[in-house]
């Protein structure tokens, strides 16, 4: 679950374009996957590329890495 200082900054970032709504959380809760995912804590509706670059640089403080190729050391759990 992501933070109030993190939800604060996705909101300085979008503003209403980042909606906590249950029914847009559980609309983008699903995919063709066979893997059962649980609801995402908040949906981001960028309308820049600006504003994409801005929630990637936001989002890689949140992303662990080990310095290694995707295939090799990944991650078992989610972040």
């Amino acid at each position: 679950m992501l933070s109030d200082p993190a939800l604060a900054d996705l909101r300085a970032l979008l503003g209403d374009r980042l909606s906590l709504s249950t029914a847009v959380l559980a609309e983008h809760a699903t995919s063709e996957s066979l893997v059962t995912a649980g609801l995402p804590d908040a949906v981001a509706f960028p309308r820049t590329t600006a504003e994409v670059a801005a929630l990637a640089a936001w989002s890689s403080a949140l992303i662990a890495r080990s310095g290694f190729p995707a295939s090799r050391h990944a991650l078992a759990d989610s972040v």
